[in-house]
């Protein structure tokens, strides 16, 4: 196996750092792509960068084995490849006095060949997971979007890290009072800095975030390294953070083991991305020689919305980091964020209901309810369950004029997508009442219902399938199947487009999501093609997600709607990097 090597004149410590990278490459090799490389002759056995085991067998897949092979599975290796490197040179050129930058960009260019080397390697291995016994006639993928996107990644490391050498983050203040332990600065340089970033907030008119971040389990790792050995590993963390908060924002040791970081001019939707690159980061660090893994639970809140003082950030992001705690620690969480709070505030929106329509509405929803007992069981409206709601704003008994007339909108506007109708008309169960149209349908691992009124409103209930089946997860929760969720909300957007562009409808729409029985439930593939790195648990037993919107929305953009529902769902379920092309991939398979 030939040797990453630079041309052209090399520092005196060049052969130190290209033994490194080297070194490291040929475990990555041999460990990490190897095991692919024999695909189609062995059982696959590995793990990825959480420690997660990674098997299959058998010589064909359906795109199985590929999407986690390209679905960052390798990226998180060379990431911690390029921040061991660069600190290895950092701390080379500190011991002997010398200026880190030149010494820097030269690991930062064997780390560049190191990722060409890598992602050439793959897609070789590449041809043999396509392959049906001639992987040499197969051509072989273009690597070029994943190489540039890694020499990002190490130009970004490499910043931070000459940053680090030189000086402290300039957006805040050059910290006067370090805190002896982790290195950053101490709780009395916050008390200082923080007046003056609120009161430049104010005056800006610009927002701050404030993250909350607190090691998880340091009893014990206490209980297993002793208090120097933990001190080296949360001097390490709280080092990570500060390397990671540079250009954007400062970090402090606030109490014990917790850290808070402030970051200026960040919303809270820019700084949450931010926030789990730093639980990445943590997670992929090494304690060599003590063999220990870390790991911290983020809480994230912003001035000016919804908090109107420091305090109340710090107290927002306090709280949501011990809700972080309660779902099962290692992640990223915000307070609850109502879409009704943002859309409330939409030009688009008319005067609020006025409260005879609030109390009709009320009484028929109450009524369905009773329906839903009736014929489900009254456990249905208290187990594990979905529940969809929308009406026109303004109350009308009348809108749809006869009982017929609602029954043809239901069959003209139900949706019908890969061999499932929604909503589901069970042709016993399906009948007129005296104000409109219902249905349910109660078999052995099916149980929903729905009501359509001539007032416009819509109800629909569906108990968890995934707990009719007594369904659970690797780790022992309950599970919530992303792709149906991703479908519901998804079928109900396109459903309402159909009921609400009628001309005799109200234009402007409340609709309602609610899923009860979610504490402690946890994000589920379903599908050997997602590969999910780690559970994502609701630390919230009932979510709701309200919003008021023009029925032209609905009928222009459904599966906007339905991408932004189902992002707001995940978000709750602490999945907060999820990409849209996610969700438009997922949407389209089932073909909307």
């Amino acid at each position: 196996m030939s040797k990453l090597e630079l041309s052209g004149q090399k520092s005196d410590l060049y052969p130190k750092i290209r033994k490194q990278v080297n070194d490291a490459y040929e475990i990555l090799r041999q460990e990490k792509l190897d095991p692919w490389r024999f695909f189609n002759v062995s059982p696959l056995d590995c793990t990825d960068c959480r420690g997660k085991r990674i098997h299959y067998e058998g010589v064909k897949f359906e795109g199985s084995p590929r999407v986690v092979f390209w679905g960052g599975y390798i990226d998180p290796f060379l990431e911690t490849i390029t921040i061991k490197t660069l600190d290895t040179v950092a701390q080379m050129c500190g011991s002997a006095g010398l200026n880190p930058a030149a010494y820097l960009e030269e690991a930062s260019q064997l780390l560049n060949l190191l990722a060409h080397q890598v992602y050439r390697d793959m897609a070789k291995i590449d041809r043999v997971l396509r392959g049906e016994g001639y992987p040499n006639r197969i051509p072989i993928r273009d690597v070029s979007n994943e190489v540039a996107k890694m020499e990002k990644l190490i130009a970004e490391h490499l910043k931070a890290t000459k940053a680090l050498q030189t000086t402290t983050t300039p957006s805040i203040s050059t910290p006067l009072d370090i805190d002896s332990l982790m290195e950053i600065a101490s709780r009395r340089q916050m008390d200082l800095d923080l007046p003056g970033i609120y009161k430049r907030a104010v005056e800006s008119g610009q927002p701050f975030v404030a993250c909350m971040i607190d090691f998880d389990d340091l009893k014990k790792l206490n209980e297993k390294v002793g208090h120097p050995g933990a001190d080296k590993v949360l001097r390490a963390v709280a080092q990570c953070v500060k390397r990671s908060l540079v250009g954007k924002g400062e970090v402090y040791r606030y109490a014990g083991d917790e850290l808070l970081a402030i970051l200026p001019n960040f919303t809270l939707e820019e700084a949450l991305p931010v926030a789990e690159r730093i639980r990445q980061q943590v997670e992929l660090l090494s304690h060599a020689p003590l063999d220990v893994r870390s790991s911290v639970t983020i809480g994230v809140s912003s001035y000016p919305e919804p908090n109107s003082s420091t305090q109340e950030v710090i107290d927002a992001a306090d709280k949501a980091l011990f809700d972080g705690k309660s779902a099962g620690k290692n992640r990223v969480l915000s307070p609850p964020k109502s879409i009704t709070a943002s859309a409330s505030k939409s030009p688009l929106l008319s005067s609020p209901p006025s409260l005879e329509s609030q109390k009709s509405y009320l009484i028929e929803v109450n009524q369905a309810h009773a329906y839903f007992k009736e014929v489900l069981g009254k456990g249905i409206l208290t187990a594990g369950h979905w529940e969809f709601l929308a009406y026109p704003r303004e109350y009308s008994g009348t809108r749809i004029e006869t009982l017929p007339s609602v029954a043809d909108m239901i069959q003209v506007s139900t949706v019908r997508i890969g061999g499932w109708d929604f909503p589901f008309s069970d042709n016993e169960h399906t009948l007129n009442f005296n104000s409109g149209r219902q249905s349910f349908t109660d078999w052995e691992d099916h149980r929903e219902g729905y009501r359509v009124y001539q007032s416009g409103l819509f109800i629909w209930v569906k108990a968890f399938p995934e707990d009719m089946a007594d369904n659970k997860t690797s780790s022992g929760n309950r599970p919530l199947n992303l792709i149906w969720a991703i479908s519901h909300v998804t079928d109900f957007a396109s459903f309402l487009s159909n009921v609400y562009e009628r001309p005799n409808m109200n234009p402007d729409i409340h609709v309602k999501i609610t899923l009860k029985g979610c504490q402690r439930r946890e994000l589920a593939p379903y599908t050997a093609a997602i590969f999910l790195p780690h559970g994502y648990l609701s630390a919230e037993d009932t979510i709701v997600i309200e919003e008021d919107l023009k029925a032209s929305q609905l009928k222009c953009a459904p599966l906007d709607c339905g991408k932004r529902w189902a992002k707001h769902l995940f978000h709750v379920f602490n999945w907060n990097n999820l990409p849209d092309e996610f969700i438009d991939r997922w949407q389209n398979r089932r073909g909307y």
